[in-house]
């Protein structure tokens, strides 16, 4: 959701003009960047907490990494035990 586009559904509808089908967009092209200026906003914001989650957390991603290197698949279980300093035994 954005606040300067809100909760709406934008597409391109095609319509059949008698000699193949065209595209009709009802959006104006002012409205059009304000969109593609969300998506980048939102992309670049989901980016930047994504990446901050991964610093914070990269203790437990690396403990994570390696087990998956090892065991190649983890249960819930493991990955909690892992997670809490516990060894697991497969």
């Amino acid at each position: 959701m954005s606040e300067k586009v809100g909760t709406r559904s934008f597409r391109e509808e095609e319509q059949d003009a008698g000699l193949g089908f065209v595209r009709v967009n009802d959006i104006s092209p002012s409205m059009q960047e304000v969109i593609d200026l969300e998506i980048k906003r939102l992309m670049q914001e989901s980016y930047d907490r994504a990446k901050t989650l991964l610093k914070q957390h990269s203790h437990e991603l690396k403990i994570l990494a390696e087990a998956l290197l090892h065991y190649e698949t983890l249960s819930a279980e493991e990955v909690k035990a892992l997670l809490e300093g516990r060894k697991i035994n497969l």
